[in-house]
């Protein structure tokens, strides 16, 4: 477990820190301003409070459902999240890696949601023409990630060492053991016959 717990840990900073930096970057640069179109208007950058889930699901829900929803009901699949990934047998470095991201996603849009008044600030539009994603943020981004890493690399990618049990261990080391003995055996037998 510990050793699962410490890149859970250098994972969900790294993508918090940089989310919430980028958030209070597009607070203070985006906010009241007009709509930022670069890269010939592949990439915008502009300022939303999103009271709802991805894509503005459940904006129109009262209050108290929203903080039910998605603060509430968030904490406790984070927690379950993080106790899978610390617990679940079978997890290699590669899935562990894109279920942090998952985790980390997560806690940096519960953040928002616990501390702002008005929900997740997002700022970035990614699209060509009139085909464009929503209004996401770097939260979102690990999560979509973490989904997809999982989905192309499987949903929990065993190790390539198998799993054994004790007994099955022991039983092993039983019967190579014995297959030494009996070798040994048979070499003094054949020595003692010539």
């Amino acid at each position: 477990m510990t050793n699962r717990f410490r890149p859970i840990l250098i994972i969900t900073i790294i993508v918090v820190a940089l989310d919430q930096a980028t958030k209070y970057w597009a607070w203070l640069t985006f906010r009241g301003e007009p709509t930022q179109r670069l890269f010939n208007d592949m990439l915008r950058l502009s300022y939303h409070e999103n009271p709802g889930a991805f894509m503005s699901m459940g904006a129109n829900l009262p209050e108290i459902w929203r903080t039910t929803l998605f603060v509430g009901l968030t904490s406790v699949f984070l927690l379950y999240l993080l106790f899978y990934l610390l617990t679940e047998e079978g997890f290699n470095f590669t899935a562990l890696a894109f279920g942090s991201m998952m985790f980390a996603g997560g806690v940096g849009n519960l953040i928002d949601r616990i501390f702002f008044e008005n929900g997740v600030i997002d700022f970035l539009n990614v699209g060509i023409g009139s085909l464009r994603t929503g209004i996401f943020n770097v939260a979102d981004m690990a999560i979509m990630v973490g989904v997809f890493g999982l989905l192309i690399f499987g949903r929990i990618a065993p190790d390539d060492e198998p799993n054994h049990t004790e007994e099955e261990t022991n039983e092993t080391f039983e019967s190579d053991a014995q297959a030494v003995v009996d070798m040994a055996t048979e070499e003094v037998v054949n020595e003692s016959t010539d």
